[in-house]
C-alpha cells in the first residue's frame, strides 16, 4: 500500500506524527516550569491528545485528502494512529501523578475508553487481522449479531466522549490555568476539529443529495437501484463508491453504507447505478426502498479512474473481481470499452445471478478489445499462467476487487504468477 503513494503518504506521517502536536509541546514545555520528566509525562498526554482529534477527523473521510492518499491508507492511518495514541497515553498515566481526584478520574476513565476501543477496532474496525486469520474472522461473524451496525457506529463515537474527558482533564489540572497561550492554542485544536465532526457527522455538511429514481429486483440476490444527483453534486467517475444512507424512508434504517458505482459517467454523470448484493440485513431491505425517496452520498470516493488515467495508452488492464466484487469493474469496463485493451476476469458463484454474466455478454458486444473470462470458484495458479500473456504479466494492472481475505489470497496468487506487487491495485469490500 504504501508503494501506491509514497510522497502522499510519508508526508501525511509527517504532518501527523511531528507537526501538529508541535506546536502544544513547544508551548507547554516553554510555559511550564517542571521537571524533565514531568515535561516528558505531559507530552506524552498531549501527543495522544492530538491523535485522537486526528482520528476523529479522519472518521470523516475528508474528501481532499482521499484524493492524495485514497480510503484505505486513511484507514491504515486511523487505525495505527489508535494503538499509538493509546501507548502515548499508557506512557502519560504512569509517567504522572496528581493529587486532584477529580483529574485522576478523568484522565483515567478515558484511559479505559480508550482500551475498549481498541479491543473493539481489532474485531470490527480493523481488517488487518480479520482478514488474516480464520479465528478471529469467526469471532467477528458471531459478535455481529450483538453489535450490529449502527451500535458499531455508536461505539465508534465514544471517541467524542474520550475527547470530552481529556479536555475536562486537562482544563482541571490548576498548573495549566496561567499558561493562556497554551490553553487558547488547546481549545482552538479541540473547537476546529469537533466542529468539523459534528458539521460533517449529524448536520449533513459535506455530502451530495439525490433522488432514488429506479429501484427494481435484478434476480432473487440482485437490487439495482438508480439515484439523480441534485444540481452542484460532485460528478463521479468510473470505479468509484459513496456511502449511502437514505432519509425518509420508513422501510429501511438511515445508517451508512458504502456501495460501488455500476455505472459509466460518459452515458450520464449524475445519474448514478449501484447493483446491490442482498446479502445482509440493510442489503435486503434496499428492494423497500421507494421511488422519490430522498437519500446522501458521501463522496464520491474512489482511485481507479485516477490511476488508469496515468497509465500509457497501450498498457493492459486487468479486472478482477471476486463475486460482488465485480460491480466497480463493470463501470471501468463500460468507460473505457473500447479506448483501452482490457481483459475481466471474474471468480463469481451461482449466487450472483444471471445480471452480471448478461452485462458482460453486453460489453462484449459492444467493445471488440474486451476479453471475458469467468469461473465458478477461485482461478488457480494453472489458469492465470494458462491464460496470461508475458505482456500482461509484465506491463498490465490489476485492478482486484472483492472481501477483504479473498482480495489477500489472490494477491498471493498473482505475486506466484510473477506479478509485481506494484502492478496490483485492490479496493477491499470488508474494510
Amino acid at each position: 500500500m504504501l508503494k501506491k503513494y509514497p510522497v502522499a503518504l510519508y508526508l501525511t506521517w509527517i504532518v501527523v506524527i511531528l507537526v501538529l502536536p508541535l506546536p502544544l509541546i513547544w508551548l507547554l514545555n516553554s510555559q511550564l516550569i517542571a521537571s524533565p520528566s514531568s515535561l516528558f509525562a505531559y507530552d506524552m498526554g498531549i501527543i495522544a491528545y492530538v491523535w485522537w482529534l486526528i482520528i476523529i477527523f479522519l472518521s470523516t473521510r475528508p474528501h481532499w485528502l482521499e484524493h492524495f492518499i485514497g480510503i484505505p491508507s486513511m484507514y491504515f492511518i486511523h487505525g495505527s494512529l489508535g494503538v499509538l495514541a493509546l501507548m502515548a497515553a499508557t506512557a502519560h498515566k504512569f509517567l504522572s501523578f496528581s493529587f486532584d481526584q477529580s483529574v485522576k478520574q478523568t484522565g483515567n476513565t478515558a484511559w479505559y475508553i480508550a482500551i475498549a476501543g481498541i479491543i473493539y477496532a481489532i474485531l470490527f474496525m480493523s481488517g488487518w487481522l480479520v482478514d488474516r486469520y480464520l479465528l478471529f474472522r469467526k469471532a467477528k461473524i458471531a459478535l455481529s449479531k450483538i453489535f450490529n451496525h449502527q451500535v458499531s457506529v455508536w461505539l465508534h463515537r465514544t471517541n467524542l466522549l474520550l475527547i470530552v474527558l481529556i479536555w475536562l482533564h486537562v482544563h482541571l489540572i490548576v498548573r495549566f490555568s496561567s499558561m493562556n497561550t497554551f490553553m487558547v492554542t488547546f481549545d482552538v485544536y479541540t473547537y476546529i476539529v469537533v466542529g468539523y465532526y459534528l458539521l460533517s457527522k449529524f448536520l449533513g455538511m459535506f455530502k451530495s443529495n439525490g433522488t432514488v429514481i429506479q429501484n427494481q429486483e435484478l434476480g432473487p440476490h440482485t437490487q439495482q437501484l438508480i439515484i439523480k444527483l441534485d444540481k452542484n453534486s460532485p460528478s463521479y467517475h468510473a470505479g468509484d463508491f459513496y456511502f449511502l444512507s437514505f432519509r425518509g424512508s420508513k422501510n429501511i434504517s438511515r445508517e451508512k453504507h458504502p456501495f460501488s458505482v455500476t455505472s459509466a459517467p460518459k452515458d450520464n454523470p449524475y445519474e448514478v447505478m449501484f447493483t446491490i448484493q442482498k446479502l445482509g440485513d440493510f442489503t435486503r431491505k434496499i428492494s423497500q426502498v421507494t421511488k422519490g425517496t430522498r437519500c446522501y452520498l458521501e463522496g464520491p470516493y474512489g482511485r481507479f479512474n485516477r490511476i488508469i488515467e496515468k497509465l500509457q495508452e497501450n498498457q493492459p488492464i486487468i479486472l478482477y473481481g471476486l463475486g460482488s466484487g465485480l460491480a466497480p469493474l463493470l463501470s471501468i469496463a463500460e468507460q473505457y470499452g473500447g479506448i483501452r485493451p482490457i481483459m475481466i476476469l471474474w471468480s463469481t458463484s451461482k449466487k450472483n445471478g444471471l445480471y452480471f454474466e448478461k452485462t458482460l455478454n453486453r460489453i462484449k458486444e459492444q467493445s471488440p478489445n474486451i476479453s471475458v473470462l469467468v469461473k465458478e470458484r477461485r482461478f488457480t495458479l494453472e489458469d492465470l499462467q494458462r491464460r496470461l500473456t508475458s505482456e500482461e504479466i509484465k506491463e498490465a494492472v490489476y485492478f482486484v476487487v472483492g472481501p477483504s481475505h479473498v482480495v489477500i489470497k489472490v494477491e498471493k496468487l498473482l505475486k506466484d504468477v510473477g506479478i509485481a506487487s506494484s502492478q496490483i491495485i485492490d479496493e477491499r469490500l470488508t474494510m
